[in-house]
């Protein structure tokens, strides 16, 4: 009988682990999603592709749910890329004692959870009590309280603003760490050719930055897709819909109907879908 080698040992139980944690998952889920498996009744019929024709071709509000998911996924990732290369800029231009200061305090909503980033916004938008509406009233741009999270037309902007507010500090701090490594001979090399502020920036400080702002928007486009938490905590998919996310749905499907296979044919489309962007994404972005 052959005996395994100890020094293998390690990496034998990397691979169980991960047959069992990632493979075993990924392959059940799958076969689950060519079942009608209906959790309550405890039947499953096989069905084949079914599922996901049915996605594809009569569900309407999968359809609707892809629609503001693509919404949501372009707000939150575009904004956060705009205002964390700015803010990184203005870091770049202070001391190195302030950016000391100033760079702890901004990363704190980036340390929050997604769950406690949704119950935190759902006091500051409450519409008798919280501190949004008292401050504007206070100041007079309003006279009756807004309903952030319970205006159709208001709370996908909130819940845009809530994902913002926790994640801008992210790009910042990746960017701002591509700022940081341009050696100061290229800074005073600019000052002597007297270049001004925006070709600092655009000739200077951008391209060593390059690589780490590709970074942090691949990383933001691989997780804002899946917006899930602060939904579930603020809005629940409400109101009539309006927040409900393709996660979200997913777990609707899931937990609530408890459509089992029809919630892993939706996974999998999604997985697909994210496959294929990301893809396209890293032909276009390319990190030099």
């Amino acid at each position: 009988m052959m005996r395994i080698p100890r020094r293998i040992y390690p990496a034998l139980i990397c691979y169980l682990i991960m047959l069992l944690l990632v493979i075993f998952p990924l392959l059940y889920s799958l076969t689950t999603s060519f079942f009608d498996y209906d959790l309550i009744a405890k039947s499953m019929k096989f069905i084949g592709l079914g599922n996901y024709i049915t996605l594809i071709t009569k569900d309407s509000r999968f359809q609707s749910d892809v629609a503001l998911t693509v919404k949501l996924w372009i707000g939150c990732v575009a904004i956060e890329m705009f205002l964390g290369i700015g803010i990184a800029i203005l870091l770049n231009s202070l001391s190195e004692r302030s950016r000391g200061i100033l760079v702890p305090i901004m990363v704190i909503p980036t340390l929050l959870s997604g769950i406690q980033t949704g119950f935190l916004f759902r006091l500051v938008y409450h519409e008798l009590f919280g501190p949004l509406n008292h401050i504007l009233r206070t100041i007079g741009i309003i006279s009756k309280p807004i309903l952030w999270l319970s205006d159709p037309k208001l709370v996908v902007p909130s819940i845009i603003f809530m994902d913002v507010w926790q994640w801008t500090p992210f790009i910042t701090l990746v960017t701002l760490a591509g700022f940081v490594s341009v050696p100061r001979a290229f800074y005073e090399a600019a000052e002597v050719d007297g270049l001004s502020q925006w070709q600092k920036i655009r000739y200077v400080m951008l391209p060593p930055a390059k690589p780490f702002i590709i970074i942090a928007f691949l990383i933001r486009a691989m997780d804002a897709i899946k917006i899930f938490d602060i939904i579930y905590v603020s809005t629940q998919g409400g109101p009539a819909l309006s927040t409900e996310s393709l996660t979200y749905y997913i777990y609707n499907v899931g937990f609530s109907f408890f459509r089992m296979g029809y919630a892993a044919a939706i996974s999998y489309l999604l997985l697909v879908v994210v496959i294929i962007g990301m893809n396209i994404l890293f032909k276009f972005v390319k990190i030099e």
